[in-house]
């Protein structure tokens, strides 16, 4: 494929990103998309033993690859309000950090200690997690003959969902403490009580990192609700625009503001809130995430056997999680009387 086709085929398939920081991030992984699947022999499939001739190979997965590394993109890029996000170029590469160091002066007493801000560069080495799926022939068949679905193409779309949701849940349990602070809650209409908690892990934040207050939260439906449903809340909800363009959005969603300045997002299977700090860039930020190859498979299978399908998914990727990142977040445990809750079930 020459330069002028990839060009016009990575458009393509980011025409639809308009955020110019999202773009970048789209850009370098979905060339890196492109250039496994042109360098991929399996996709060109095989030559004829006698007349030498390229046949080509009837399973389409290696071209349905960058759609679907689109698509997984689609749903995890909403981690770049969260985390810093530096794709890699290659499967061994740099990332950078921003770190306040605190030293203490020569010189005797009086003198203090010395607040420095520096960039850590950290090369990192491109790790990997696989996915498989199978399904028989018999529900292959009968789907397309009664229902008119591919259902390699679906399973595909699966494969590709339940990697965006495996990338999502990895990142936010390298945001979560191992030891929560609990905080309890009179009723369910304690919105106002919960922000307070909420601003103070926000402040413990911007004392621990000195980079800033915390600016965003991550809560579960129920949670969610709670800060709602108080009218003395501080939380202003999502308008219908920005809802209506997340509408596709599966697992993790921006849902609000708190008191003006912290972002709340609501991930369907949180358990407990996550409060952390993300900067302006993404070298401001306690996690460093940096897909390189998003997917990458060998193409549908056959058992000999059983004849039972079978497709196999790799997504190269680095990250970057120390020490110093735990400073940047912090995880509150909710709990809520339940006996003033069997009252309010009573009195309604």
């Amino acid at each position: 494929m020459d330069f002028f086709a990839k060009e016009s085929e990575l458009e393509q398939l980011i025409a639809h990103v308009e955020n110019p920081a999202h773009r970048i991030i789209y850009e370098t992984v979905i060339k890196n998309q492109l250039n496994y699947r042109n360098s991929d022999v399996t996709a060109r499939g095989q030559k004829c033993p006698h007349c030498q001739k390229q046949v080509p190979n009837k399973d389409n997965t290696a071209e349905l690859l960058p759609k679907l590394a689109v698509k997984v993109l689609d749903q995890i890029i909403i981690l770049d309000d969260l985390v810093g996000i530096q794709p890699m170029v290659g499967p061994v590469g740099l990332i950078y950090k921003l770190r306040y160091r605190e030293t203490e002066q020569e010189g005797g007493e009086g003198e203090g200690n010395r607040i420095s801000l520096e960039v850590l560069s950290r090369a990192i080495e491109a790790k990997s997690r696989k996915f498989h799926a199978r399904w028989t022939v018999e529900s292959s068949e009968d789907l397309k003959h009664r229902h008119g679905l591919n259902l390699e193409e679906e399973v595909l779309q699966a494969v590709a969902n339940e990697m965006a949701y495996e990338i999502i849940d990895e990142v936010l349990a390298k945001m979560t403490t191992s030891e929560p602070k609990t905080v309890k809650l009179d009723s369910f209409f304690s919105g106002a009580v919960l922000s307070i908690h909420i601003n103070s892990a926000c402040s413990g934040i911007a004392r621990q990192t000195r980079r800033g207050a915390g600016n965003f939260i991550i809560v579960n439906p129920y949670t969610l609700s709670i800060l709602q449903g108080d009218k003395d809340s501080p939380f202003v909800k999502v308008d219908d625009e920005t809802a209506e363009k997340q509408k596709n959005l599966f697992r993790l969603k921006f849902a609000g503001t708190l008191n003006g300045t912290t972002r709340v997002y609501c991930d369907m299977l949180a358990t407990d809130i996550i409060v952390g700090y993300r900067g302006s860039t993404e070298t401001d930020a306690g996690i460093i995430y940096s897909p390189y190859i998003l997917l990458m498979s060998t193409g549908m299978v056959v058992d000999p056997q059983t004849f039972q399908p079978q497709i196999s998914f790799m997504t190269r990727y680095g990250d970057d999680a120390d020490e110093d990142s735990k400073s940047y977040y912090s995880t509150l445990k909710l709990e809520i009387n339940t006996e003033n809750e069997m009252l309010l079930e009573e009195v309604s």
